[in-house]
């Protein structure tokens, strides 16, 4: 399992890599036809790339913890509709959880009613299992990760002044929060049409993502309307309506 993690990781990142590398290009260019070029872009682009993959890392553990804990809210409702029950399968739940099928192994009990099919009760799952603990290590390492690159970007760089970078891996942030919250928007609506039993485990997964992916997309909407304005010496700028407008002469007092 960790090493089929860590060969995901690495292939996922050197796909991101290649798209922006196309946006570093983007930036060198503006950066060339700036009056006053910022001497600090290529360092600050590969020290917010792997912030933007800290940052990542930490948002797929915070998923897979909602889905998880939206999985367990959701066992009562599966084991009273029969439809997607995860136990009776012999799982437990979306993330399969050693303890929890030992639990089910050896401490079920079965209660049999004339002229119906066997019915087994399922124990409380365990909410320390082994999807929390998965979850936990992403998020400890992409929080540990983004803070010693701050760190390092707000003491060796001039971050504040040309916040250019930022903003381009906050756009793409934003862009991906953005798809995955209509991805699983139109899910919900499909399976709320949908005449079947309820497929709880789908439903767990698209409400613990959107949980997750939904404030993410609102705090980069709040630091976009606070970081987006761009510099006076920007080329590209447009002229504000109070720089285009002469000042009214100062007619002295008499």
């Amino acid at each position: 399992m960790l090493t089929g993690f860590l060969l995901a990781f690495v292939s996922i990142s050197m796909l991101m890599l290649s798209f922006h590398l196309i946006q570093y290009l983007g930036l060198r260019m503006r950066n060339e036809a700036a009056p006053k070029r910022d001497p600090h872009l290529g360092r600050k682009f590969v020290l917010h790339l792997f912030q933007h993959l800290g940052i990542l890392l930490a948002l797929s553990g915070f998923t897979i913890s909602a889905i998880d804990i939206c999985d367990n809210l959701l066992a009562p409702l599966k084991n009273k509709d029969g439809g997607s029950n995860n136990f009776r399968s012999g799982r437990g739940g979306i993330f399969s959880d050693s303890d929890t099928d030992d639990l089910l192994r050896n401490n079920t009990q079965t209660f049999q009613r004339p002229g119906a099919p066997p019915v087994t009760s399922a124990p409380p799952r365990n909410l320390w299992n082994k999807a929390q603990r998965f979850a936990v290590a992403l998020i400890l390492s992409g929080l540990l990760h983004c803070s010693v690159i701050f760190a390092i970007l707000f003491l060796s760089t001039n971050n504040r002044e040309f916040p250019a970078v930022a903003r381009v891996f906050g756009i793409a942030r934003l862009v991906g929060a953005g798809i995955i919250l209509m991805g699983c928007t139109t899910t919900l609506i499909l399976a709320v049409l949908q005449k079947e039993s309820t497929d709880y485990d789908s439903l767990a997964l698209v409400i613990g993502m959107m949980c997750v992916w939904g404030p993410t997309a609102i705090g980069h909407l709040i630091w976009m309307r606070w970081t987006m304005k761009p510099p006076a010496d920007d080329p590209l700028r447009e002229p504000l309506v109070h720089e285009t407008e002469e000042a009214a002469p100062i007619v002295p007092a008499p």
